[in-house]
């Protein structure tokens, strides 16, 4: 399924969302304490807009046991060579889930942010379960394909991010 424009909203660049066969890029989990896990995407809009949502290919993702995502936008931080998410600029507003299957969660962002040509930006995904600490609770942001504006991606544990060469899905809603 190719994403293309919607309600008016331009999508940043199209992408394959659906392939036959989906695989996972990021677990996003908690439970087991303190552990919890998720997934960052940096990206590089080509010309100045204001962000008003995002949707990311979720599965496992059912809101059971108290099952929560918390999804978030962030200005980039560099320190020393490496990139890394910097001020939060807006969270997302995650729907519920479903019974689990893969679907495409649309996140409506608002107020909506303006973003900078050329400007590197964040999306970070993770667990918010209310899980009692013994339980591990995982959904997955599934892979992607090829996208222009992506220029890092890194998985989160714990609050510590490690590089990924995994593209996860996702599409950015912009109005210019």
């Amino acid at each position: 399924m190719i994403i293309g424009k919607r309600a008016g909203n331009l999508i940043m660049a199209n992408q394959t969302l659906f392939s036959s066969f989906p695989n996972e890029a990021f677990s996003i989990s908690t439970g087991m304490g303190d552990v919890y896990s998720g997934g960052a995407v940096a990206f590089q809009p080509q010309q100045a807009c204001c962000i008003t949502g995002v949707t990311l290919l979720l599965a496992g993702y059912t809101g059971a046991n108290g099952q929560k995502i918390a999804l978030q936008l962030f200005n980039n931080q560099l320190l020393g060579t490496v990139n890394q998410p910097g001020g939060q600029l807006g969270s997302f507003t995650v729907p519920a889930g479903n019974d689990g299957s893969i679907a495409e969660f649309t996140c409506p962002l608002s107020p909506g942010v303006n973003l900078a040509a050329g400007g590197l930006y964040w999306l970070l995904a993770y667990g918010l379960f209310d899980a009692p600490p013994t339980t591990r609770i995982a959904a997955s942001w599934l892979a992607g394909g090829a996208n222009p504006m992506v220029v890092q991606m890194a998985q989160f544990i714990i609050g510590n991010f490690q590089p990924s060469s995994v593209v996860p899905a996702f599409a950015v809603l912009v109005s210019v």
